[in-house]
């Protein structure tokens, strides 16, 4: 059996060519400083979902809390209303008061057809209306 003379294959072990290794090396590192590059977009890009995130669900809740104050106080004047209008049926039954009695009943179905929900149809007006007057108008 002959052995093999070849120093690179000298006890089974292969020499390495030194420009070899550096260009492994070199690829090896770009492709690291590519994945790093990748992440920290990645993360920049996180970071930026994140942050519209928070100012939509601050959005939303400024529309919210514009809508049930609207809604809160819409319904507390209405309530107040009604309740001047029953008194002054009340008023006008004590009295027998026929006409009187027949416009307030008139009032209280005008009232009670109108929906405090259709002036939310427009909510930049409703808004607009929260900013320039402290009078919600039914």
């Amino acid at each position: 059996m002959e052995k093999n003379k070849n120093p690179e294959n000298a006890g089974g072990e292969k020499k390495l060519d030194p420009q070899q290794t550096l260009n492994t090396l070199n690829n090896l590192y770009n492709m690291y400083a590519t994945l790093e590059e990748v992440r920290e977009a990645n993360r920049t890009e996180r970071e930026r979902i994140q942050a519209e995130k928070e100012k939509a669900l601050a959005q939303i809740e400024a529309t919210k809390a514009v809508l049930m104050n609207y809604l809160n106080r819409s319904f507390d004047e209405r309530a107040s209303i009604f309740k001047k209008d029953f008194e002054a049926i009340d008023t006008a039954i004590a009295n027998n008061n026929m006409e009187a009695l027949a416009l307030m009943v008139q009032s209280v179905n005008t009232l009670a057809a109108q929906s405090p929900f259709k002036a939310l149809v427009d909510l930049a007006q409703v808004k607009r209306n929260f900013l320039t007057n402290d009078e919600v108008e039914i």
